[in-house]
C-alpha cells in the first residue's frame, strides 16, 4: 500500500483508485460508442461478430436464422434524390429491423446499405417476417415514381460454421433475390 500525503492517510489511495476506475469506465463507454454506426445507431460488423460468438455458440438449442438485407436501387436514391434521402432510407430500414429483431436477436449495419441480423426461428418463419416488413416499406414513397424496396437472403444457422461463412451463404441467397427481380426474400438452399 502506498503512503498517502502527510495528514491525509489513505484518502489519496481511494481517490487514485476512483480516478482509475472512472477513466476505465470512460474508455469502455467510448469504445462502445465507436462500435456503433453514427448514422443508424446500430452496431457495426465487428460488434456483430463478437455478439454472435458470445451468444450463439454450437451449444445453443433454439433454431436461429441469419439474414442479410439491402435497399433496392440504393445508388439511384442517392444519385437522384440526394444523400440526405439515402440517409433517411438507411435510418428507416435500421429502425424497422431493430423493431423486427427485438431483444432476442441482433442486427448490425454490415456496410453501405447492407444489414446483417440474427433472429429466433427457422428460415420459413424469418422469411415471413422479413417479407411483411418489405411490404410495409414498399408503401414508403420517395417520390411519385419511386417506392422503397428491400431484398434479403436468409439461412438457418448451422452453429458449427464460422460467422463469415454464414454471412457469405446468406449473401448468395440475397444475390438470388436480386436476380429474381428484387423486392423479395430468398432462402439459401431453396
Amino acid at each position: 500500500k502506498a503512503e498517502g500525503v502527510a495528514g491525509q492517510g489513505g484518502g489519496v489511495d481511494i481517490m487514485l483508485v476512483c480516478a482509475i476506475i472512472e477513466s476505465r469506465i470512460n474508455i469502455w463507454r467510448d469504445l462502445a460508442l465507436a462500435a456503433r454506426d453514427s448514422l443508424t445507431g446500430l452496431s457495426g460488423r465487428n460488434a456483430f461478430r463478437t455478439w454472435y460468438i458470445q451468444n450463439h455458440s454450437w451449444k445453443r438449442d433454439e433454431t436461429i436464422s441469419l439474414f442479410i438485407m439491402d435497399i433496392d436501387y440504393f445508388k439511384r436514391i442517392n444519385d437522384v434524390y440526394g444523400h440526405g434521402e439515402g440517409d433517411s432510407a438507411l435510418r428507416l430500414l435500421s429502425e424497422e429491423l431493430r423493431l423486427l429483431v427485438g431483444s432476442g436477436g441482433f442486427v448490425c449495419r454490415w456496410g453501405g446499405d447492407e444489414f446483417v441480423g440474427v433472429m429466433d426461428g427457422d428460415a420459413a418463419k424469418v422469411k415471413a417476417k422479413l417479407e411483411a416488413m418489405g411490404r410495409k416499406l414498399r408503401r414508403v414513397k420517395v417520390d411519385d415514381l419511386f417506392f422503397m424496396g428491400v431484398s434479403a437472403g436468409i439461412l438457418e444457422v448451422d452453429k458449427e460454421q464460422d460467422i463469415d461463412v454464414l454471412v457469405e451463404l446468406a449473401d448468395r441467397a440475397l444475390y438470388r433475390a436480386k436476380e429474381a427481380g428484387r423486392g423479395c426474400v430468398c432462402v439459401y438452399g431453396d
